[in-house]
């Protein structure tokens, strides 16, 4: 689960297996599959990486790291930030 916010300032968890799709005009649109529609603060992008970074988690907790690196393609963004740095130094890492 997820969790955001409401236009209100109530802080909500929504289960992202569940979301049918996302809009931005201009509030953040949050359609679930269910046909509930949530307005939320958080911009689009925030909420995809949201969703991402909670995906990479549950592949970590399962031990299952190498399905980041396995060809699928996870947005930078979503990754830690010393993941980033590994990113862009072709997964030398950072200097010391």
């Amino acid at each position: 689960m997820i969790k955001l916010t409401r236009m209100d300032g109530q802080e909500i968890a929504i289960n992202c297996d569940q979301i049918a799709w996302l809009e931005s005009c201009p509030d953040t649109t949050v359609r679930m599959l269910a046909g509930e529609t949530i307005l939320v603060r958080e911009e689009v992008d925030e909420v995809l990486r949201r969703v991402a970074a909670y995906r990479i988690g549950l592949l970590r907790e399962a031990g299952l790291p190498s399905l980041l690196t396995s060809g699928s393609v996870v947005p930078p963004a979503a990754l830690p930030a010393a993941e980033r740095a590994s990113e862009v130094h072709g997964g030398r890492g950072s200097a010391a």
